[in-house]
């Protein structure tokens, strides 16, 4: 069970003020390692009706197969197996009641992820979703096109700066391997 205390309380409460306040879609970002996914995690763990939570290069590479292919096909970690045709595809993520896209800008580089991404926010207008990435805002603009930064921007924007939470410690886990 994810442990509120290892987020930082003031993300934590300001998350609370945009979700309150309907700043959607939110954008949370700041530099590796600060807490973005773990904050967007206990979003998902605390909510209280259906959400979906993907890696944002998932969700890219699951859209551009629902686009060119007409359906989705994937894995289930209980070995299940999840099918859906486009339009189901498309549906469902404009229907289900929040949206998690994590680390924004991964991954998939193609001319697709634009057109996707202005689809999915053209979709998701005013509706509940939440996007964490390591872009700038301006880095936005360069990785994806200036019409998305905009519709990022009109959203809540909540820059993560502070400690590199993954570094903490990283003396006691350092192992020296001396070769011949």
């Amino acid at each position: 069970k994810l442990e509120e205390k290892r987020v930082d309380p003031e993300l934590v409460a300001i998350l609370r003020l945009a979700f309150a306040e309907q700043q959607f879609p939110i954008y949370v970002f700041g530099p590796v390692g600060r807490g973005k996914s773990f904050a967007a995690a206990l979003v998902y763990a605390r909510w209280t009706s259906t959400v979906a939570y993907l890696p944002y290069s998932d969700f890219i590479g699951l859209s551009i197969r629902a686009d060119k292919d007409g359906g989705v096909t994937r894995s289930l970690p209980n070995g299940g197996c999840l099918e859906m045709s486009q339009n189901e595809w498309w549906t469902w993520i404009k229907t289900v009641n929040l949206l998690i896209l994590d680390d924004l800008g991964t991954g998939h580089s193609g001319e697709w992820r634009c057109e996707i991404m202005s689809k999915l926010l053209d979709l998701r207008r005013g509706l509940p979703m939440l996007l964490t990435g390591n872009l700038t805002l301006d880095g936005i603009k360069e990785h994806f096109d200036e019409r998305i930064h905009d519709r990022i921007l009109a959203g809540g924007l909540v820059k993560v700066q502070g400690r590199n939470q993954r570094r903490e410690g990283i003396e006691g886990r350092m192992y020296l391997v001396e070769g011949e």
